[in-house]
């Protein structure tokens, strides 16, 4: 046998990858096998087991999927993406749209911010519901002339699109269209 054989999938395991879903069915065959070892306690059971579940799924879909982190301060939103970090102040940003376009690797549509700095950097924010509703807020209370009802729009549409959602008003007080 080669050196190195099985390694992937050791680390698979390792990483709770292939833990969770064998457990989740071992769960439910217990609760299978129990339900008729006790029948009298089987509605009691499969409550208790899917009540479980709901509560797991819950707490799994609060975690963010295409970033690892985002941290929003009173002067700046730090981004922790999979391509590195990216500290973004609010007073640098010069332009802000939401964006949903097809997913690069996928076939659905994914949404996200786009970041336009005054330096002209572009950063892409992925928009997923653990921090939707923080971002919002802080947009709204750190970006003056945020446009909410822009970004709501946005949220519920089903197809592509980009809506901008903030741009700075010029030294002459009109708003810059591009």
């Amino acid at each position: 046998m080669a050196t190195g054989t099985g390694k992937p999938a050791r680390r698979y395991w390792k990483s709770g990858g292939g833990v969770r879903p064998f457990l989740i069915g071992l769960a439910t065959a217990a609760v299978f096998v129990s339900g008729k070892l006790w029948p009298k306690y089987e509605v009691a059971i499969w409550t208790a087991f899917l009540i479980a579940i709901v509560v797991y799924v819950y707490f799994e879909v609060r975690h963010p999927v295409n970033y690892r982190s985002i941290a929003i301060s009173e002067q700046a939103i730090e981004y922790v993406g999979l391509g590195g970090r990216e500290v973004i102040p609010f007073d640098a940003i010069a332009r802000l749209e939401f964006v949903r376009e097809d997913a690069v690797f996928e076939q659905y549509i994914e949404s996200k911010w786009m970041i336009h700095t005054a330096d002209g950097k572009h950063i892409e924010v992925m928009d997923e519901s653990p921090h939707r509703g923080k971002l919002m807020r802080a947009f709204r209370k750190r970006l003056a002339g945020f446009d909410a009802s822009a970004a709501r729009k946005g949220f519920r549409a089903w197809g592509k699109g980009r809506w901008l959602c903030y741009e700075p008003p010029d030294a002459g007080g009109e708003t810059i269209r591009r």
